[in-house]
């Protein structure tokens, strides 16, 4: 199986692509929350490429551990 391949999130795939296709012109936002390993990098990565296809700007940020403790440190690596 190749990576990033998704079985089984045919309902969150379909989710996702209807949240896209009617977010308002100004944006928005979406918050993806759950254990480690099932998933979710992947279900957000298609969730970019498909904003990206419909020309949205995708603004993201990677949480680093070493961070934790600075205020704002999400903000701060999109300005």
């Amino acid at each position: 199986m190749a990576p990033g391949v998704l079985i089984g999130r045919e309902r969150e795939l379909e989710l996702l692509t209807g949240l896209i296709d009617h977010y308002p012109p100004l944006g928005g936002v979406l918050l993806l929350t759950g254990d480690p390993g099932i998933g979710k990098s992947t279900l957000l990565n298609h969730a970019e490429s498909q904003a990206r296809e419909r020309g949205y700007l995708v603004l993201s940020v990677v949480g680093v551990e070493a961070e934790t403790a600075f205020p704002f440190a999400a903000l701060h690596q999109l300005l």
